[in-house]
């Protein structure tokens, strides 16, 4: 490709591929995309901008629309039942109810708090100590009983708004969906199943609302352009894979690994930041 180098190529390939992975699994995309570059001396401003990050998350609203697209269906169809119908429709039109709150909320706040989001969060020792502090509190929760009739409509508002956490880099959405619905009694099915259902429109608003910003920055075009659209087809194609199969994995064997690596992350980057 004229004009791109092949190391940075592979950074775009490489930076897709972590968004892909880490926008579902629950040790947060945007800690990992503030703390790899840093880590390993990514050297093109490009690749460790905001307007390159942001790039990739619309590669992973790609993602998710298309592996939650069965499950919208289902529940959609759920809910269009007549009020008679003692099936799934009023539970249905109960998780609809608590998405559309969680949504709301998570919207207003994230246009509140973006100038803030966009520069003081994005610190490498916050993101790292906040890796270590949410791997704990994830484990402790995913330890308590669960109980698929705790999906309540106040249970369900109150996971689904805790994913304005996530505006802090090293706070996952899905953990802290499934953190909070777990603590509050739902079993690991629910929970997670929960966080992509609810992962969906809010990752696709934002990308919405991002869009324009991003094709208007004077550095998405010319020979930056190949290292967008690389990014964001290896961000979808990684991102889609996970996103199919993540739910079944932390429904049978639960976060625990996923909370150690995030506490060790965030231990050997806060090492490195005081050591260096």
């Amino acid at each position: 490709m004229v004009g791109v180098d092949t190391a940075e190529l592979l950074w775009a390939i490489g930076l897709g591929i972590v968004q892909g992975i880490t926008e579902f699994v629950p040790v947060s995309s945007s800690a990992h995309l503030l703390l790899i570059p840093e880590l390993l001396g990514a050297e093109n401003k490009v690749l460790r901008s905001l307007d390159f990050s942001v790039a990739l998350h619309l590669g992973t609203a790609l993602a998710i629309s298309a592996a939650m697209a069965p499950a919208w269906w289902r529940l959609l169809r759920a809910a269009a039942r007549p009020a008679n119908d003692r099936g799934k429709g009023p539970g249905a039109r109960v998780m609809l109810a608590a998405i559309a709150l969680a949504s709301t909320v998570t919207g207003i706040v994230g246009i509140l708090v973006e100038d803030l989001a966009e520069s003081a969060f994005r610190e490498p020792a916050l993101a790292a100590s906040v890796l270590v502090v949410g791997g704990v509190l994830m484990y402790l929760a995913d330890r308590l009983p669960g109980n698929p009739d705790r999906s309540r409509f106040r249970n369900l508002a109150l996971a689904g708004s805790a994913q304005v956490l996530a505006l802090v880099p090293g706070v996952s959405r899905s953990g802290a969906i499934f953190t909070v619905a777990r603590s509050l009694g739902m079993d690991r099915r629910s929970a997670i199943d929960f966080a992509f259902l609810l992962m969906a429109p809010v990752v696709i608003g934002a990308a919405a609302y991002r869009l324009p910003g991003l094709i208007g920055s004077p550095e998405f075009g010319g020979e930056n352009l190949t290292l967008y659209a690389v990014g964001i087809l290896s961000a979808a194609g990684s991102g889609y894979l996970v996103a199919r199969a993540l739910p079944g994995l932390v429904a049978r064997s639960g976060v625990a690994g996923f909370c150690v690596y995030r506490m060790l992350l965030g231990a050997v980057v806060l090492v490195r930041l005081v050591v260096a």
